[in-house]
């Protein structure tokens, strides 16, 4: 008989197990962690600090079912300035400084829609003026479907895209 018959297979070592993991992985998992909590606090704050945006927002549609749009439109952009900075100065602006304002922000866009048909260009101060002194009166500036619709639309986008530090 061979000697080598007799000898037996090679006995390993069990396979390393899985837990615990190894000190890096537990660094990487702390830093995950850490990135996931601060993402959530920054999203968290976000949604706390533009709720007066969304609730601005919801109310925006109002401004195409109402007897009076641009005093309804007026009022929003007046209590969102408010909302978002207590110390500005758009709530207490006269109606046509605010609709110039507006019309600024949005790139001319409602001066050419609530006064179609006229040269706009060096004339919406005084068109502003006279729209204006309309809103107050008994019969308040008809407003067509198209002007409504393009109102809510200037209005929205000042809201979305406003920033606090141009209120002051």
């Amino acid at each position: 008989m061979n000697s080598l018959d007799q000898l037996r297979g090679m006995h390993l070592p069990a396979a390393p197990g899985v837990w615990p993991p190894a000190p890096g992985w537990w660094f990487i998992a702390a830093l995950l962690m850490a990135v996931l909590g601060v993402m959530l606090w920054r999203w968290h704050r976000s949604r706390r600090i533009n709720a007066y945006r969304r609730e601005a927002l919801r109310r925006a549609a109002d401004i195409e079912t109402a007897r009076h749009p641009l005093l309804v439109a007026l009022q929003l952009v007046r209590r969102t300035a408010y909302s978002a900075d207590v110390a500005s100065e758009w709530p207490s602006l006269p109606a046509v400084r605010l609709l110039e304002r507006l019309d600024d922000f949005n790139r001319g866009r409602l001066a050419t829609s609530l006064f179609a048909g006229r040269e706009t260009a060096g004339l919406s101060t005084d068109s502003f003026q006279i729209l204006c002194e309309r809103i107050y009166s008994s019969e308040p500036p008809a407003l067509t479907e198209g002007q409504r619709r393009e109102l809510m639309v200037c209005v929205k986008r000042w809201i979305r895209h406003h920033q606090r530090s141009d209120l002051c």
